[in-house]
């Protein structure tokens, strides 16, 4: 085995989520950029999206959601929060393409509703609806853009209208119109939506393409309290009856727990607070079982009151089968790591899953409180023991004699460090201390044979086994190398003989009393053979690659077809379709073949003149 010194170097109503928040690890792709508190009028207190109020909306500071101060009063009677943007979409989707509905950037709606309204109630809606008119492009306004609603008669649901498309939405039984404050919240994806009410999942939808709108127009208008209709100078439906608190946009999903926090602290915001930026990362593979766990603290502690510390859950040690995560430590908030002390052992193992994720505790909240914010579950994968072989190359290789000869093997063994190679060739290891012709060299990724001079003695098959510091060996698929010579001549001076080796041929004939005869060839003699009943049989087994060269004279004509249906001449063709091979008088022509499957090529010159 060659080892050290060789080695070389080295994201009452509901909640609309992602089906996609196992990729939302890092909430940085979520940022609050609206926020309207209905204290006291429409304004926006993040952003620059000041909405209008529009009929009797007024607003009251009793019985509201805690933390939040007052909240807005709808009457149901063409009242409504508006605000046209002109043109813009008021920063939700960027530059992105609304012609072909394409990379639609998902985005969050949160807000809290109390109604006692059974017909068609709308919280919040940006778009249009309406079944007649056209933008200012001549586009039909019809029932496009995003909402969130009730309605009495097909459930409470949630979704998009897509011009020329109809609707889609999401219906779930849950009721919300009970005069109960209620937490709404809305994530839309081009391919994706989920409801959630007050925080728990209730029915959810993806598909593989995005729902086009095709006009961004639409989307310039952004109402709570109803829907906004833009035909004849412009109108409010489904106007709401009820009260409304605390609406803010997000542009980026946010994560199932980062929802449930904002039903079970009203008031609050996400901009992010979660814990983040794990390592390993998320869904990372071959993790060293020597890694240890490392996060960040929530970036934005302001929103929230002060964390006191961490509650590290894992699968780390539990029994087979055993789906759970447990508490693994308690750690104060300035010790974002785990795994790198002495007493501090995950107990990793080779080619295991793991899944973890860090809580916060907020002013010293128990791991149980309802106050301790839940972290984001991640996962990673630790690498196999094994060596893992990737190739070698090249698989066959032909050189002359002198020529220098490479193979490289290529692996992985993320799991243990690669202490050493052992190269073989048919079998036999190779020592470059004993055979200063060869040299191998290897890192932790691959290893080279190198062969500086090669000849006859250097042809074989050539794995190599990789070892690493577990303890386990792996070997590489095998490479021919071959070196070209003569390893068989026929000079056929009035014999059989092999004047390369001792590999000599034997006569047969219909009368083994009598010699083959001979006459003058091209070079002194040359054999004569009578094309019925002679011919000369010689034992060789060829497995690789070859050439054959020889002087033909004849007059006669072989049949057509195949290799094997013509007149033999240095042939080891078997019957069916096996691994032989064969020249031939085809017709006029020379022709070659190989089976398994039976190919041929012949020439186009005729030789039998």
């Amino acid at each position: 085995m060659i080892s050290g010194e060789n080695k070389m170097e080295k994201t009452k109503l509901m909640t609309l989520a992602g089906l996609l928040f196992a990729m939302l690890a890092l909430p940085a792709g979520a940022e609050l950029i609206h926020r309207y508190t209905l204290n006291a009028d429409g304004s926006d207190s993040v952003g620059n999206a000041h909405l209008t109020a529009k009929g009797n909306v007024y607003h009251s500071t009793t019985n509201g959601i805690p933390g939040n101060g007052g909240y807005a009063v709808f009457d149901g009677n063409d009242d409504a929060y508006f605000a046209d943007a002109n043109g813009s979409t008021f920063g939700l989707f960027g530059n992105y393409n609304y012609q072909t509905g394409t990379d639609l950037r998902p985005f969050t709606i949160s807000l809290w509703v109390r109604s006692q309204k059974t017909g068609s109630v709308a919280a919040f809606a940006l778009g249009t609806n309406g079944s007649s008119g056209t933008d200012s492009i001549g586009q039909p306004y019809r029932h496009t853009g995003f909402f969130i609603r009730s309605n009495s008669s097909e459930g409470n649901y949630a979704g998009i209208y897509a011009r020329g498309a109809g609707y889609n939405s999401l219906v779930h039984s849950k009721t919300i119109t009970d005069g109960s404050w209620h937490h709404v919240a809305g994530i839309f994806g081009g391919t994706y939506r989920t409801i959630y009410v007050d925080g728990v999942t209730q029915s959810s939808w993806t598909s593989t393409t995005n729902i086009p709108i095709t006009s961004p127009e639409p989307m310039r208008f952004l109402t709570i309290g109803a829907f906004w209709r833009n035909v004849n100078g412009g109108e409010f439906v489904d106007d709401m009856l009820g009260d409304i608190d605390d609406v803010q946009v997000y542009t980026g999903a946010l994560s199932a727990n980062e929802i449930a926090y904002l039903y079970a602290h009203p008031g609050k915001t996400i901009n992010p607070a979660l814990t983040s930026r794990p390592s390993p990362a998320n869904g990372q593979e071959n993790v060293l079982i020597t890694d240890f766990l490392s996060w960040t603290k929530g970036t934005d502690p302001n929103q929230f009151e002060t964390i006191t510390g961490f509650y590290l859950y894992g699968d780390f040690k539990n029994k087979a089968g055993d789906p759970n995560m447990y508490l693994i430590a308690t750690l104060n908030p300035n010790d974002t790591d785990y795994g790198n002390l002495p007493n501090e052992s995950l107990g990793l193992t080779y080619g295991t899953t793991y899944r973890w994720r860090v809580d916060q505790a907020i002013n010293g909240s128990a791991p149980s409180d309802a106050k301790t914010l839940p972290g984001v579950v991640w996962s990673f994968k630790t690498a196999y023991a094994i060596p893992i072989i990737s190739g070698i190359s090249p698989a066959n290789s032909l050189y002359d004699p002198g020529q220098t000869a490479q193979i490289t093997t290529t692996y992985l063994s993320a799991g243990a460090p690669v202490l050493g190679v052992t190269w073989y060739r048919n079998g036999v290891a190779l020592n470059p201390a004993t055979n200063s012709n060869i040299n191998i060299i290897f890192s932790d990724t691959q290893s080279t044979l190198t062969i500086l001079s090669a000849s006859a003695a250097d042809e074989g098959l050539y794995t190599c086994v990789v070892t690493n510091s577990g303890g386990h060996s792996e070997p590489s698929p095998t490479a021919n190398i071959e070196v070209k010579r003569l390893v068989g001549w026929y000079a056929f001076e009035h014999n059989l003989s092999d004047s390369a080796g001792n590999n000599h041929g034997v006569a047969i004939k219909a009368d083994p009393n009598t010699s083959l005869s001979y006459t003058a060839g091209k070079i002194d003699s040359a054999l004569v053979l009578n094309g019925t009943d002679e011919s000369v049989a010689i034992t060789r087994s060829i497995q690789r690659s070859m050439t054959i060269e020889m002087w033909i004279k004849t007059t006669a004509t072989g049949s057509t077809g195949n290799w094997y249906n013509g007149r033999g001449l240095v042939d080891g063709e078997v019957s069916g379709t096996v691994n032989d091979f064969g020249t031939s008088l085809r017709g006029s022509n020379f022709a070659f073949g190989v089976g398994n499957p039976d190919t041929t090529i012949g020439s186009t010159t005729a030789i039998n003149d």
